[in-house]
This record gives C-alpha cells, structure tokens and sequence, in this order.
C-alpha cells in the first residue's frame, strides 16, 4: 500500500465526532475517537487550481471521509456564473489536528 496524492475540492459541510467503542472489533481503533468530514465534492475532473484556472458548475453526493484526508483549505469566488476555486497552497500547507 502507497499514498498517490490525488487534487480533490469539495465543501465540508459538517464533521462528525465519532467516538468508537473499546471492542476488539474495531482493531487498533478501538476506544479511540475519530473526526469525520462530510463533503460535497467539487466537479473539476481532479485539475489543481494551483497550476491552471480551475472552475466548477456542479457538485456531487456528499460523501464521509477521514478529516486527516483534508490537506489545505482553499476559497472559490463567483465568476460567470460558475465558482473559480482561488488555491494558492501550493501544496506547502498541512492541517494539524489536536487534543484540546
């Protein structure tokens, strides 16, 4: 098993605590929590807004991912009737997620 990174924009429209029980079932994983992101994927045929202009007119179904998936958070601003996605990341930027 390798990491391929892969663009993917979308809206995170909620996060969800998921808190799993201490049983064997659940591996390594067991009596952990878990933050899950509920995302409304961006339709951009996986282009990088870091490199090109990249717009979208339409999303997908929602979906749940791990939130550790996110990388970088970027904006989009309306033009010509679609949404232009502004990502100046540059692939430098990096979420960290802690215990508070």
């Amino acid at each position: 098993n390798r990491w391929i990174p892969q663009v993917f924009y979308g809206e995170i429209q909620e996060i969800l605590v998921c808190e799993l029980p201490d049983r064997r079932a659940f591996g390594d994983l067991a009596g952990k929590t878990r933050l899950l992101a509920v995302i409304r994927p961006c339709s951009t045929a996986g282009r990088d807004a870091c490199n090109e202009v990249v717009c979208y007119t339409q999303k997908t179904q929602p979906i749940v991912q791990d939130i550790r998936t996110v990388v970088a958070v970027v904006g989009r601003v309306p033009t010509r009737g679609e949404w232009g996605i502004v990502d100046r990341s540059g692939g430098l930027l990096h979420p960290s997620f802690v215990t508070v």
